[in-house]
């Protein structure tokens, strides 16, 4: 079984320094065909104590030191299987046995980040059984790489690979080293291995291969469970047994294949070396791909309002460069200012912006990297809001960037840079239209936008007579009940007798005849205008008819009548209103006050007494030209009658209440 705790082997292989000689690195670095970038620090070999259960000791190891460093260079084959790359590799040998159970090999090695650490590896573990296991580490963490035996026969005639692992590519392995400085604990100091010095000491990172030795055993126990005796299972080749013929009973055949076999495919591949393939890790094909630098802009186009922060997309700060730029024109040099990703690019006028990668405070990146893109500054525009008062008034309010003048009008011209400055509060008590736009010193003036206040919709008011609609507001019984409806986000008020103004929120009771004036309200709106609705009780009685001519008379009735009296007033006279869906006059079944009908009366000076009528109020005519019968002269008009042949100026002495005239409204 494993008996490692990983986490406190790690602290144990990192506890102590075991620096090579400089020669044993370039040694090593030579067998891995000398990769550029990568630094070999040095390795660390560590032994622990088993207790009789075969539990590891892991507070009381027994050596940690370099004194071991088992780390050695291998030309040729690498046990039956060449190296990947050049003519050697490196290999560590912990031991065979029993005795090695326990024992810990490091490897570390050191590149500047970030970038791509790439090896291949081979172990030679019998992972049928609980083994031996290697391990990646970056900077103390785990790295994501951890590997057991390949060779379930463990006759280590494998390929150099990463068992069961489907996304590796051509048996490579591949670790991600981040970019930026280590993270340094200042209360336990630098938590690497080794102590870094030098202008690029932060951005040093350390690559740890770890390789523990798991010896597998079998266990017997006693009743009490306690175990009795190990056989351990070595890992590696297990020398083959010769086949015994007395074994076979005969079966000349049988033996015969089997000898065949030990001959010609076992015997040959047990040797004093090959033995030696258990307990074993080899490394091969290092290579580091450091990340280059990046330099961009984060959009093709650069335009921003007012005072841009223009971002660069880079990694300057995780490879420990720099970038300088400008907005003059200028080439960058390393007297430019200096790029900070956290607070980008201020420029405040049009430009073209250069920015150029640099190694360090004084040398520029070769081969050069420099980018360079136009910037267009705009002014932006205000913002322009409308609150409604409690006056019901509109109090239209501008915010604009720091720095930006507001200019506008409310004549319908358009402002421009001259015209008057945004005095601070504008309210309006009529429709108005305000526009508006900013300048800004060096800039175009911004975009107009354009605020238009309004009024409200008008309420929608309804009158009903024990729940039916009353089109006339004109009641025979109680009274009427007053229903009002607006526009989705508006509220209602009503008066009564041009009282105090209050909250509409159910239907209002008539009563006796009174008149009801609703207003619709919402924010950022202008009351609408009050629509009126006087209600008024039917009279008893009511005559029609005096100062008729016999014949047929153009009259517009003053009257609302009831069911009763229209069906009164048709079986005195003949009467009839024109429709406007047939265009032709008809038989009406509902007459309303203020409409025009045609009625032919039998006999001179003929009345009609009505029931249930009142004397309506005549609908003030339109501007320009309309055909009425007035009961009064409507103000600010003029009147014409036909005279049999065409129409004569009607004086105001001589106006005749109901006659049919051509009324003439000037405004």
């Amino acid at each position: 079984m494993l008996r490692f705790l990983l986490s406190f082997v790690l602290l144990l292989a990192l506890a102590v320094r075991a620096d090579f000689s400089n020669s044993d690195k370039r040694n090593l670095l030579t067998a891995l065909d000398s990769p550029q970038g990568v630094t070999i620090l040095g390795g660390k070999y560590t032994v622990f104590n088993i207790d009789q259960y075969g539990n590891l000791d892991d507070e009381n190891p027994i050596k940690s030191s370099s004194e071991q460093n088992k780390w050695t260079v291998q030309k040729g084959e690498a046990w039956k299987t060449t190296p990947i790359v050049g003519d050697s590799c490196i290999r560590s040998n912990l031991g065979v046995g029993k005795d090695y159970d326990g024992r810990q090999i490091s490897l570390t090695f050191q590149v500047t980040g970030p970038g791509v650490f790439s090896f291949y590896y081979k172990t030679s573990t019998y992972s049928a059984y609980f083994s031996d296991y290697i391990i990646a580490y970056i900077d103390g963490e785990e790295a994501g790489f951890q590997a057991e035996g390949y060779d379930e026969e463990g006759t280590g005639n494998g390929d150099w690979q990463l068992k069961e692992e489907e996304d590796v590519s051509e048996n490579f392995i591949s670790i991600v080293v981040p970019g930026g400085p280590v993270t340094i604990n200042e209360e336990e100091g630098d938590p690497r291995e080794y102590l870094h010095t030098g202008e690029d000491a932060l951005w040093q990172h350390e690559i740890t291969f770890v390789f523990y030795k798991d010896e597998p055993y079998y266990e017997d126990y006693d009743d009490n469970g306690k175990p009795i005796g190990s056989s351990y299972v070595p890992d590696g080749p297990v020398k083959p047994i010769k086949p015994d013929k007395d074994d076979y009973d005969g079966d000349l055949d049988a033996y015969n294949e089997d000898l065949n076999v030990y001959n010609e495919e076992e015997l040959p591949y047990y040797n004093t070396a090959l033995a030696n393939f258990g307990n074993c890790v080899w490394l091969d094909g290092v290579t580091w791909t450091p990340e280059e630098p990046t330099l961009d802009f984060v959009e093709e186009e650069l335009v921003a309002y007012d005072e841009g922060i223009i971002p660069l997309v880079t990694n300057a700060d995780e490879l420990n460069f720099q970038v300088h730029y400008t907005t003059n024109g200028t080439i960058p040099t390393e007297n430019s200012p200096l790029y900070n990703s956290e607070d980008g690019i201020l420029v405040t006028r049009s430009c073209v912006i250069h920015a150029k990668m640099f190694r360090n405070s004084t040398t520029p990146y070769e081969p050069e990297l420099m980018i360079s893109a136009p910037v267009t500054i705009l002014t932006s525009p205000p913002e322009l809001t409308a609150t409604t008062q409690e006056d019901g008034s509109v109090l239209v309010t501008a915010n604009a960037y720091e720095g930006n003048t507001i200019r506008y009008t409310t004549n319908g011209k358009a402002p421009t840079a001259t015209s008057s400055v945004w005095p601070g509060d504008l309210s309006l008590s009529e429709p108005t239209t305000v526009q508006a736009l900013c300048t800004r010193p060096g800039l175009s003036a911004s975009e107009v936008v354009s605020l238009e206040v309004t009024r409200c919709a008008p309420p929608v008011v309804t009158c009903l007579e024990n729940g039916v609609v009353e089109p006339n507001a004109v009641f025979t019984g109680e009274g009427l009940s007053i229903e009002a409806s607006a526009e989705e986000g508006s509220t209602l008020r009503y008066s009564l007798n041009s009282g105090v103004s209050q909250p509409y929120f159910e239907a209002v009771s008539a009563g006796d005849s009174q008149t009801i004036a609703v207003q619709a309200i919402q924010d950022g709106f202008l009351p609408s205008e009050p629509v009126v609705v006087t209600a008024r009780k039917a009279t008893a009685t009511q005559e029609i008819g005096p100062g008729l001519k016999p014949g047929w008379n153009l009259v517009e009735l003053p009257l609302a009548l009831t069911a009763a009296s229209i069906a009164r007033l048709g079986e005195d006279w003949a009467v009839y209103t024109f429709d406007n869906s047939t265009g032709c006059y008809q038989k009406p079944s509902v007459l309303y006050p203020g409409e025009v009908v045609l009625l032919f009366v039998p006999k001179e000076a003929a009345t009609t007494t009505l029931l249930g009528a009142e004397v309506g109020i005549s609908p003030v005519p339109e501007r320009g030209w309309n055909l009425l019968a007035p009961l009064v002269k409507p103000a600010n008009s003029t009147l014409w009658r036909w005279n049999g042949n065409t129409f004569e100026p009607v004086a105001p002495s001589d106006f005749t209440p109901g006659e049919p005239l051509l009324i003439y409204r000037s405004r």
